[in-house]
C-alpha cells in the first residue's frame, strides 16, 4: 500500500467498495459514467461530474494532479479499491478512472448514503 492510500483506505470497506462498483457498473451500461483521465477535464469544465472514483492503484502523479484538479473543478472525490477488483464488476481493467456524471438516475440518493470520510476532496 502506498503512503497516499493508506490516509483513505480502510480494511473494513469492502462491502463500499462493492456497492461503488455495482453503482458505477450500471452507470456505464447507462452510458452515465465515462473512463480515463482524458475525459476528466473536458466534463469537468462543462460541470457535468457528479463524483471521480479513483483506484488505489494509481499512480502518485495522477492521484495528485487529478485531486488538484477536483479542488479546482469543485467535485467529490473518492478513492477506494484496486483496479483488479473492481473490474469484475465494471468489466474494465486496469482502468483507474471513473467519471460518473450528474444526470445518472439516483446519483443523489447514492452519494447520500456514502459515509463522510470517504472522500479524498468533498466538492
Amino acid at each position: 500500500m502506498s503512503e497516499y492510500e493508506s490516509d483513505y483506505y480502510d480494511e473494513d470497506d469492502e462491502d463500499l467498495v462493492m456497492r461503488l462498483a455495482q453503482f458505477v457498473g450500471r452507470a456505464l451500461k447507462r452510458k452515465q459514467a465515462v473512463i480515463g483521465q482524458d475525459r476528466f477535464i473536458n466534463l469537468a469544465r462543462r460541470k457535468q461530474i457528479g463524483f471521480l472514483w479513483l483506484t488505489e492503484d494509481i499512480s502518485k502523479s495522477s492521484f495528485k494532479r487529478i485531486v488538484m484538479d477536483c479542488e479546482k473543478f469543485d467535485i467529490p472525490c473518492i478513492i477506494r479499491g484496486k483496479s483488479d477488483d473492481i473490474a469484475l464488476f465494471t468489466r474494465y481493467e486496469s482502468t483507474k478512472v471513473y467519471i460518473v456524471k450528474k444526470s445518472m438516475s439516483g446519483l443523489k440518493q447514492f452519494v447520500s448514503e456514502l459515509p463522510e470520510d470517504i472522500y479524498c476532496y468533498v466538492g
